[in-house]
């Protein structure tokens, strides 16, 4: 199962008021006579899916004392039968339609809520029927049986010792301060591993049958599913159950402190310094007019400072690596303001003078009209967005949102209520509201400051952090200026290219246009993701091209880029103009090509057209770009390789590829070698020939509008005679057999990885025989290890990469948790698990539906831009014919048990890496 919610962002529960916004009209809203609600939508998207999804409102908060961690274990017993699925009916029946748990169904159990949610195929009517009936057994009628209490007991010990180790030490004594004197304090959702080890089955079943009640109870159907029908099957599996208990919740409020507080972590395996100030207030939920205010209030107020923050450190005008602020709701009664920045470890107070200055100017000076009025736009521009783009939005995105309207009586109006009360909000929102909820971040009252880093420094205490945050204050504050720089991106005249060729693939419907200055342009027009069109393109070289003495600046220059100006603008100038949500370009360099990237809507269409033009002709790069880079590269490297793993990840690269010298690990020295002039030759070197790459582009663009932007844009990059290409320096991989190995003292955790690097023919259909063979060997893993075994909470096989050049190989892996001792055990179950697949040894059903699996994926993967843009890459890169595509369906039919054991034969031999990590608590 998912991983329980552990985190900051903490959703919750039951205490709300009646919203006073209208629901959208396309929700089917409704609550059965014993309180059952149910949201019901029909949409399209995806193609022959719906999304199902059964929330209790009730999760560890609700336990008692001797039950701590038992809200999340019979989440996990819902898997283990029940009165109408007895054993292990649900997954039989979800893998007979090529459903597989974790990826497709699923279930998680946070602080408020146990949440159990199902994709489903619509093609035929049972799916729904039998997981509406599923649910009902899960709400009402599982059987909680003492064989499936023994073997989850074994389970969820393994999920916990997952989490253990540094982040998890950190959460733990961060948790002990956030949540102090709370109930929350205590009721992580993983619970204390001594009652799991050691519960009664008795205690579960007593949370059970006080908790799980339909009026706590929501069910959520959105999908191509008919409306009328899935009320219908909502009644006759739920009408019956009576509330059979009073659910009376706890008081889960964080009290008020006595005192400020601060908490210093430090840890030898921590890799960065962060310095936080968390300020409890009440949650805002979003139910009225009001507090819809609020909420934009606060939205603008974050993003103008952090937008503030990100423009002066790119300046290079400070000394930490990142701030900002953002909200962190802990339940629906309380959440924290937090103020955060990371520091660089040689300038520790500096950083936490200098971003407490940056705050101290805000509360002095205030905000400007001319950033007010920038984020309203933006804001318009966003809700816009969502109007255009409802059409094909996502079944599983409308679930998320409903579930907020019940927990939290979150507004779900639909997006042009949305944008109308939001209109009608913005005109009565003046700079003075700003100004006065950004001190909700500073107010000092229930205030926790923080500070976390690597164990070797010296960090300041309490005294010395409000010592810096006073001087700040007291400093001499200039105040903060802003305007939007208006420039026009191409200063000279564009003339279109022509088109030499123009040939259409008509199955696929892809469009391949031959220019006059150089590039292939390859078009696929869709209606998938209303108002999307992503772009890229591609040209071989990459770092291949770069001389060893220039090697460090190269390998970095990617990053750079990111920072660097757009012809006039800087970065954040850039953000000004164009919203980056909408519309982008940035460019990629990889081992042996480079590339772009981009991506828009119908509105900004020629500016992405523009950026990607600049993006190749006129980035300006300059000393501060590259400078404040290797600053932070050497501030990271500097905690690194005080990290005790350090030589370990140094020993792990070094075998990875086979010590490579031009695979060293990066030091100091290399990274002190970068410098501007490397970097700009570098950049012009892979960029400049602009003419020399192809470009793939897909989405919702009518080809009237595209083909003028394509013929001037790209039709206009200039194009050079010379020899070019990748050039191979016999960097490959280990095939051999390693086994390396990071111990720490007393350890209790195992982190295990196989890692496979093995030449094949990559053609489609070996692609999808791997792809088939991973899905296989990932069942039949799972059913022996976890399931049979109880060894281990996950177990996983799957690909990492697939190349072509500088030869044709495939990666993958299997990868597991557990405790040290088992790990041999483990290790020789997976080895016996692969000669049943060589052996063809296992039931032929898990073949059939693992077929079925594929074949889902792979249709819904052809209603993805994303995917017919990878079709278009890997076809013209690599000389595959582009209509094969259109016959993968034929070619996953073609594949049988017998081509599994023979690439199993072949491939799952003994020539592995295996990395082992061992972690103490």
């Amino acid at each position: 199962m998912k991983k329980i919610l552990l985190i900051f962002f903490l959703f919750v529960t039951h205490l709300k008021a009646e919203s006073v916004f209208p629901l959208d009209p396309a929700i089917t809203y409704g609550k059965l006579e014993n309180g059952l609600t149910y949201y019901i939508r029909e949409n399209k998207e995806p193609k022959g899916k719906a999304y199902v999804k059964m929330i209790i409102n009730a999760g560890s908060a609700m336990e008692e004392d001797h039950q701590r961690g038992l809200a999340h274990l019979l989440e996990h017993m819902a898997f283990n039968g029940s009165k109408n699925f007895p054993k292990y009916s649900i997954d039989e029946f979800m893998s007979s339609i090529g459903l597989n748990i974790g990826t497709h169904y699923n279930a998680t159990t946070g602080f408020f809520t146990t949440d159990y949610e199902y994709e489903i195929p619509t093609n035929d009517p049972k799916n729904l029927k039998t997981t509406i009936q599923i649910f009902a057994d899960v709400l009402k009628n599982l059987s909680l049986e003492p064989e499936a209490f023994e073997r989850e007991r074994k389970i969820v010990e393994e999920e916990w010792r997952g989490d253990l180790g540094a982040d998890q030490r950190y959460i733990e004594d961060l948790y002990s301060v956030i949540h102090k004197n709370s109930l929350l304090e205590k009721r992580k959702p993983i619970g204390d591993i001594e009652i799991i080890r050691n519960f009664e089955y008795q205690d579960v079943i007593d949370f059970y049958e006080k908790w799980y009640q339909p009026e706590i109870t929501a069910i959520y159907v959105v999908g191509e599913i008919n409306t009328s029908k899935t009320v219908e099957l909502i009644k006759e599996n739920f009408s019956s159950f009576k509330n059979t208990r009073k659910t009376i919740f706890p008081d889960y409020s964080i009290p008020d402190f006595e005192n400020n507080r601060f908490i210093s972590n430090q840890d030898k395996e921590f890799d960065n310094i962060v310095f936080s100030i968390w300020e409890k207030q009440k949650f805002n939920k979003l139910n009225t007019i009001e507090n819809y205010r609020t909420d934009l209030i606060n939205r603008i107020t974050v993003n103008i400072f952090n937008r503030r923050v990100s423009e002066t450190i790119a300046k290079g005008k400070l000394n930490f690596v990142y701030g900002g602020i953002y909200s962190a709701a802990q339940s629906d009664l309380d959440e924290y303001k937090i103020s955060v920045a990371t520091l660089n470890e040689k300038y520790i107070n500096e950083g936490i003078l200098e971003f407490s200055t940056l705050i101290a100017q805000a509360e002095k000076y205030g905000f400007l009209k001319a950033e007010l009025d920038l984020e309203k736009k933006k804001s318009i521009t966003d809700l816009q967005k969502n109007i255009t783009e409802k059409e094909t939005r996502s079944s599983y995105s409308y679930v998320d949102e409903y579930k907020r309207h019940f927990i939290n009586d979150e507004m779900i109006s639909g997006p042009e209520k949305e944008l109308e009360y939001a209109k009608e909000i913005y005109s009565s929102i003046d700079i003075n509201d700003i100004n006065n909820h950004f001190k909700t971040y500073i107010l000092g009252k229930n205030q926790i400051i923080s500070i976390k880093g690597p164990d070797y420094l010296n960090l300041p205490n309490e005294t010395q952090i409000k010592d810096l945050i006073q001087k700040a204050k007291q400093n001499q504050i200039e105040p903060y200026k802003f305007e939007i720089k208006e420039t026009t991106l191409i200063k000279k005249d564009l003339k279109n290219a022509n088109i030499l060729k123009k040939k259409r693939y008509p199955k696929s419907g892809v469009i391949e246009l031959s220019l006059s200055n150089g590039p292939k342009v390859f078009l696929k027009q869709t209606d998938f993701k209303k108002d999307q069109i992503l772009l890229s393109g591609y040209s071989a070289g990459g770092l291949s091209r770069a001389k060893d003495e220039i090697l460090s600046s190269a390998e970095n220059l990617q990053d750079i880029l990111f920072k660097v100006d757009i012809g006039d603008l800087t970065v954040s100038e850039k953000e000004n103009l164009y919203p980056i949500d909408i519309v982008d370009a940035y460019l990629t360099v990889d081992e042996y090509e480079e590339g772009v990237e981009a991506y828009s809507n119908n509105y900004f269409l020629e500016d992405m057209f523009k950026l990607m033009y600049v993006n190749f002709t006129d980035l300006r790069i300059k000393d501060i770009h590259v400078n404040q880079f290797k600053k932070n590269l050497l501030n990271q490297y500097n905690i690194d390789k005080k990290s005790p793993k350090n030589n370990f990840e140094i020993k792990f690269k070094e075998t990875l590829f086979q010590k490579h010298p031009r695979k060293k690990f990066e030091t100091d020295k290399e990274i002190n070698s970068i410098n501007i002039n490397d970097v700009k030759n570098f950049y012009k070197d892979r960029f400049q020939d602009g003419g020399n790459f192809n470009f793939y582009i897909v989405g919702d663009f009518k080809y009237d509008q595209i083909e003028p932007l394509i013929l001037k844009y790209i039709g206009n990059l200039p194009k050079i005679d010379r020899e070019d290409g990748p050039i191979d320096h016999d960097i490959r991989f280990t095939r051999e057999k390693h086994e390396l190995v990071y111990e720490e003292n007393d350890p209790k955790k195992a982190s295990v990885f196989r890692f496979y690097f093995k030449e094949f023919d990559n053609t489609v259909k070996e692609r999808f025989k791997f792809n088939l063979l991973f899905s296989v060997a990932d069942k039949l893993l799972r059913d022996e290890i976890r399931e049979k075994e109880n060894l281990v909470y996950s177990i996983n096989m799957g690909k990492y990469f697939d190349k072509f050049y500088p030869s044709e190989i495939i990666s993958f892996y299997t990868a597991f948790g557990s405790d040290p001792p088992n790990v041999d055990k483990i290790s020789e179950k997976i080895n016996e698990t692969f000669q049943k697949i060589k052996d063809k040894d296992f039931d032929e059903k898990v073949f059939k539906e693992q077929k079925i699996s594929l074949m889902n994926e792979f249709e819904e993967n052809l209603r993805s831009n994303t995917f017919w843009k990878a079709i278009m890459e890997i076809s013209d890169q690599n000389n595959q014919y582009i209509e094969r595509s259109m016959n993968i369906d034929l070619i996953i039919n073609s594949i049988t048990l017998r081509d599994i054991s023979q690439i199993a034969k072949k491939f799952l031999d003994d020539n592995y890496l295996k990395q082992i990590e061992l972690i103490k608590e």
